[in-house]
Formats: C-alpha cells, structure tokens, sequence
C-alpha cells in the first residue's frame, strides 16, 4: 500500500489553492490519487525490485525524453476530477526498460529521498536567508511504495517516490549531463552563497536547475550536496554534528562518496529500517525533519538577531 510519508502542506497549498481545505488525510488520499503510480514495465518484472502490487487503475504522465526515472503527471482539483490545476514532478515513479543499475533501475530508495527532501530544504532556507535571487525546486512530499529496489548485490531497500515541483530544465543531449547544468556565469554567485552555509554543490560545480520565462533561475536535484567541513560561516552554517560526517569517513574523489556516507544519508536509513521493522510510525519522518533543522534553524535566527535582520521560518511540514 502507497503511503505518504512527509509533506510540505504549506508549499502544496501555495502552488495548488484548491487543496487549502482538506484535511490531512484527505491531502494525503489526493496525493495518491494523483501521483501513486509507477510505469506499467516496472510492474512487469521482478528483477530489479520485488513483486508490486497494483489496483488495476491506470494515470497517465508524461516522461520527458532525457528522464530516466521521474515522471510529469497532472493533478486534479479535488471536487472536480475533470479539471487540470497543475503538474507534480515524481522521482522514482519508474523506467520504461529497468535495468539492474543505478538511475536505470527506474527507482530509488525512501532514505536516497528523505536525504534528499531535507537537502533541498537546506538549500531554500540559506537562499532565503542570504535574500538570494535564486530559487529551488520545492519538494513537496516523500512516498512509500511498499516494494523494495534490489541492488545487484542482491540486497534489498524500501522503495520510495520523491514529489516536487514541476519544473522545465536546460536542454540535455543525452550524451553530456554537463549540458544540463547552469552555466558557469550562474553558478559562481550560487556557490559563493552556498558556501556561506557550508553547502558544497559537488564535484565540478554540479549545479543542475533551469530558467523560467521571467528569468529567474532556480536549482533541482540534490542528492549529491553534502555539508563541507572546510567551508562556512560558523555563524550560520549548517551544524557538522547533524549534516557532517564522520572522522572515521575517508574522502574519495567521486561527488556521489560522501552524499552516500554522511550523517543525513546514515540517519535517513537507519530510519527507513526502523520503519520497516515496526520501529518507527510514519510520524517519525517529521520528527526526523525537526531533528535536523532545529539546530540550523536556531543559527539563523541567533544570525540575524545579531545583525539586525529578519528571520523568515518558511518551510512546513507535516
């Protein structure tokens, strides 16, 4: 069974009015109404994930040709299922042809996108505090699809789906993901203001994001941020002890090491298994949330006090 694990209701109900009065559950129920679906060839096969359990109803979405693994799909209005309001972006809603590798597999795993979730909400808060220009692409919910992904190793992990907001990115030639990144004329004052926070992008800059009709430029995909020990203003830089890693950790070149081996990657799964085992309810994913941001948040709000500027609490979550 489908379940949504943590949602920003607030970010749902900016970019959708309609949703405003549901409850809780009703907004959950909508969700999977509109998004709960991977694509008919994951379903199809055992290979890569365990056996999926569908109902026999179909949505469609739309999958831009350089996706892999994310899906495009319209959302309803909840008290007229005729009419269109807008468009989720899935990740990890499947592949057309899932292969037995990483990003072909169709799929990713809840704790790949709990981390994720909580690095973009990273990521908006310290361009909201530093009254960056710049912008992210919100995430809106984290799902459980109650299957497993299976690695080649055969180890297996709870599946998961990751909600955001829709979202039109640079063109990508299928041949050079670099192509998809913002250029370097945009990136420089990114990084400089990431930095600040202690927010390092990965190796080589990786920036991904787009550029939408009125110019403004907003960043997507950060499963591979990580929280650099040399970098930051201590002031207002993410707290080491929760987004760091530990000593015991030996850095590699690769960009996708240390976002595999960090505290918000180690804390992420170790939560999932908990869940799993009946150790963890669905609520510990918010109190999760508040775990990690509570430190930062008080930084900030320290920060700014000191220097005489407002603070703005942005996100939340349910």
């Amino acid at each position: 069974q489908v379940k949504v694990l943590k949602k920003d209701r607030t970010l749902l109900v900016r970019d959708f009015p309609e949703l405003k009065p549901l409850s809780d559950q009703e907004l959950n129920d909508w969700i999977i109404q509109n998004v709960g679906a991977v694509t008919i060839a994951q379903t199809l096969q055992e290979g890569v994930n365990t056996k999926i359990a569908t109902t026999g109803t179909y949505l469609y979405a739309y999958r831009p040709w350089s996706y892999g693994r994310a899906s495009i799909f319209p959302v309803y209005d909840p008290k007229d299922q005729s009419k269109c309001i807008g468009y989720i972006d899935l990740k990890g809603s499947g592949a057309l042809s899932p292969e037995l590798q990483s990003h072909k597999n169709g799929l990713g795993t809840i704790g790949e996108f709990d981390r994720e979730f909580n690095f973009e909400n990273a990521v908006r808060m310290a361009l909201s505090d530093s009254k960056s220009k710049f912008k992210t692409v919100g995430s809106y919910f984290e799902l459980d699809w109650g299957f497993r992904m299976r690695y080649a190793d055969g180890t297996l992990e709870r599946a998961g789906g990751y909600g955001r907001q829709a979202h039109v990115r640079l063109s990508y030639d299928g041949s050079n993901v670099r192509s998809s990144w913002l250029p370097s004329g945009l990136k420089t004052p990114i990084v400089q203001t990431l930095r600040e926070y202690g927010i390092d992008t990965g190796y080589e800059e990786n920036i991904q994001g787009g550029i939408d009709e009125e110019g403004s430029v907003y960043l997507v995909d950060f499963g591979h941020y990580i929280r650099n020990h040399e970098w930051g203003n201590e002031e207002k830089a993410l707290p080491i002890e929760e987004w760091g890693w530990s000593d015991q950790v030996i850095k590699g070149d690769d960009q996708w090491f240390l976002s595999q081996q960090d505290r918000p990657w180690v804390y992420s799964r170790k939560l999932v298994r908990d869940y799993e085992r009946g150790y963890a309810s669905v609520q510990e994913f918010n109190r999760h949330h508040d775990t990690m941001f509570k430190p930062f948040v008080e930084k900030l709000k320290a920060s700014n006090l000191k220097n005489n500027c407002e603070f703005v609490l942005h996100s939340g979550i349910q």
